[in-house]
This record gives structure tokens, sequence and C-alpha cells, in this order.
């Protein structure tokens, strides 16, 4: 495609500058985006494309600035507003990124990313039930998007923790759709380990870390489980493992048991024996104090024999 025809034709100027910036080309995509600007100032897509690039570049107080001359221009482009709602995200606005993300959906309500990008917004937003409906509709516009599998696989261990096979579902069809993604290998590590089986977490943990040595999900996951292989930290494993599976519903279930099955042996003891109340007392203490600070206790210790875990 010669330069000329980019430049008559903002379709194809996308494709061009899409192109350059997937091979890491900014500066190159930079000179085309502003030699169309100059053909064209008052065209709002210059600015919109040349948004995109400064993002590239990581410029992302620039990109928002040029976003919102493209949208002065345009004020009803909804990939302008789905544009300023990314960089709003990027820049932890996250309010005004969901207003944005909305307007782009008013404008639209049948493009699948305006969609992804809300589902991405309320997930930071710890928002996760709506995140989750949010996913599983854009995947209903856009099926084979494979990041947004993986995103619904995450959402789905925190929205029903006790059903983590269909995070595995999910991740697994991430994984069909892009086998190359390291991400997704990691995730399903995450998968697996909730459901305890370790040895598949650690092989899908290795297979992300091939893909990119430095993905700190995996390089987590992994630490996980080598501590677990040590006898002073595979109780907390097991017991984080299990609590992950039930839930805050359930953790909090646990506590309570824990405190009822306290109460009732309290008053089995007899007046008198006050060493078995204080031992009594002790043990149900103990075990509250490991559920909640044996964690950071133990990493503490093994950091001295493993200093690289995270």
């Amino acid at each position: 495609m010669s330069e000329e025809v980019s430049l008559s034709d903002p379709a194809a100027l996308q494709r061009t500058v899409d192109s350059l910036l997937a091979v890491g080309q900014v500066e190159r995509a930079r000179e085309l985006v502003m030699q169309f600007i100059a053909s064209d100032p008052a065209n709002p897509f210059g600015h919109l494309s040349l948004s995109r690039v400064l993002q590239a570049a990581g410029q992302l107080v620039q990109s928002l600035e040029t976003v919102e001359q493209a949208l002065a221009r345009a004020p009803d482009d909804d990939q302008a507003h789905l544009q300023r709602a990314g960089l709003l995200l990027e820049l932890g606005r996250y309010r005004e990124a969901e207003e944005s993300v909305r307007r782009s959906i008013e404008l639209d309500p049948a493009w699948g990313p305006s969609h992804a990008m809300y589902a991405s917004i309320l997930s930071v937003c710890d928002r996760d039930v709506e995140a989750l409906q949010r996913a599983e509709h854009a995947l209903s516009l856009m099926p084979n998007a494979a990041w947004l599998h993986r995103m619904r696989a995450r959402l789905l261990m925190f929205v029903h923790p006790r059903h983590w096979t269909l995070s595995e579902d999910a991740v697994r069809t991430s994984l069909r759709l892009n086998p190359e993604s390291s991400q997704a290998h990691a995730v399903l590590g995450l998968v697996l380990m909730r459901g305890g089986r370790n040895e598949e977490a650690e092989e899908a943990f290795r297979a992300s870390l091939r893909l990119d040595p430095n993905e700190p999900l995996a390089l987590r996951g992994l630490s996980e489980l080598v501590k677990g292989s040590s006898p002073l930290y595979r109780p907390m494993l097991w017991l984080g493992q299990l609590m992950s599976r039930l839930g805050p519903d359930g953790q909090l279930g646990v506590l309570f048991g824990l405190w009822a099955v306290y109460a009732g042996a309290r008053a089995l003891i007899a007046p008198g024996n006050q060493s078995a109340a204080d031992l009594l007392t002790a043990t149900y203490f103990g075990l509250c104090a490991y559920t909640w600070f044996a964690e950071p206790i133990t990493r503490a210790l093994l950091r001295r024999t493993y200093p690289w875990l995270t």
C-alpha cells in the first residue's frame, strides 16, 4: 500500500498505522498521522489516530489531550469516546472512564469493544459481578476475542469461587483461540491451583514463563507452589486453596463455625478445670491467628531460604 493511498483514505491510513505500531515503528506511524493532519486539519480522524500513536509511545497525558481535540470536532464519535475511556483507565481516573465508555455504548450499543472496555473498568474497580455480566455481553458480540475469555475466567474465580471448573472452561477456550498467550496460561495455572491440581498448575505456569519470563501472574503462582513443597508452608497453601474455593461467605462460615465449636466446648468443661479451659482458648485463638497471620509470617521465614520468592 502506497503512502499516497494511505493519506487519501482514513481506513487505509489506520491499517497502515496499526501495522507500524504492531512492529514498534511508533515514530514512522507518527509521521504518517501528522502528514494526514496537515493535509486535513479539520478531520477528527487524524487527531484520534495521533492519540493512539501517542498512547503506544506511553505519552498518556498528551494522548488524552489529543483525543479531546478529536471529540471537540466530532462529539458523537463512539470510537473517540472509547479511546478516551481507555486512556482515563490507564491514568486511574475510573469515574470519568466509566462515563466515557457509557457514552460510547449509547452511541453504538452493538459495538463489542465498548462493552469489553466497560468490563475492564468495572473489574479494576472490584465490581466483579457487573464486570462479569458486561464481559459476557461483549463475548456475545465478539465471541472470538481470546482476551475476553481470559478476563471472564478470572472474573468467574471471584464471582463463583466454588465452581472453579467454569473458570477452567473459559480459560481453555481462550487458549484455543490464542495458544501463545502467556497471561492465559498463567490464569489456567491459577485456576488449576485453586482446584488443588498443583502438578498441572505448575506445568501451566512454566508454559506461561516460556512465552514471557516476566509474566507476574505466573511468577506469583509458581512461587506459591514452590513454597508449598516446604513442610513449613504446605498447611498454609492448603488452607489458602480451601478458603479461596469457599469464597467470602464460606470463609465467614468457617470462622463462625470455629467460634461455635469453641463456645460449645467451653460449656462442657468443668468449672474448676482451668487448665483445660486455658488450653482450649489457646487452641481457638491459635487457629484464628493461623488463619489471619500465618501467611505473612511463613513468607518472611521462607524468604530466608528462597529470597527470590514473591
